[in-house]
C-alpha cells in the first residue's frame, strides 16, 4: 500500500514547516539533513558494533520501519525533504548511478535503493547475529560444560 502523492506532499510540507521553526535557512537545514542522511548508515554500524543488545534491537526495528516507510512513500522521505529545501534533484544514490553509467531517474534510483537497503539490512542482521546470537550460544555451551565439571 502506498500513500497518495497529495498526502506525501502535505507531510513533507508539514515537516519543512516544523524544521523552519529552528530559525535556520532552508539551505542550511537541507545541508544538515543531507549530511546526516549520508552518514547515518555508518553511524548505525558503529553503534551496532559497540551497542548493547537492546540498542541493537532498537536499531533493527528502526531500520525495518525505514524500509516500510521507503515502500509506503515510494522513496525516501528524507531525500524528498532535502530536495524540497535545497531545490535540487539529487539523492544519496546518484553518485553510484553515475559511477555505474546508469541514467539518473526515479526507476533506477528506486531499484538501486532496494539493492542497497537489502544489503544493508542483511549486514545489520549479520552483525547482530554474530555479536549476540553466537555469544549467547557460546555462553550456553560454556555454562553446560562448566556445570558438568562441578
Amino acid at each position: 500500500m502506498r500513500v497518495s502523492k497529495e498526502y506525501r506532499t502535505e507531510l513533507i510540507q508539514g515537516c519543512i514547516a516544523q524544521l523552519k521553526k529552528l530559525g535556520l535557512s532552508e539551505k542550511t537545514i537541507g545541508f544538515f539533513m543531507r549530511a546526516y542522511h549520508v552518514n547515518m548508515p555508518i553511524y548505525f554500524f558503529i553503534i551496532m558494533l559497540y551497542g548493547s543488545f537492546i540498542v541493537n534491537i532498537g536499531l533493527l526495528v528502526f531500520l525495518l520501519c525505514a524500509l516500510v516507510s521507503f515502500i509506503v512513500f515510494d522513496g525516501c522521505i528524507l531525500s524528498r525533504i532535502e530536495n524540497a529545501l535545497d531545490e535540487d534533484d539529487i539523492t544519496v544514490v546518484d553518485p553510484t548511478l553515475e559511477l555505474l553509467g546508469l541514467e539518473i531517474n526515479h526507476t533506477n534510483r528506486m531499484q538501486l535503493s532496494y539493492v542497497i537497503a537489502g544489503l544493508y539490512l542483511l549486514s545489520a542482521f549479520l552483525i547482530f547475529w554474530v555479536l549476540f546470537m553466537t555469544i549467547t550460544s557460546d555462553a550456553i555451551t560454556s555454562d553446560a560444560t562448566t556445570s558438568d565439571t562441578l
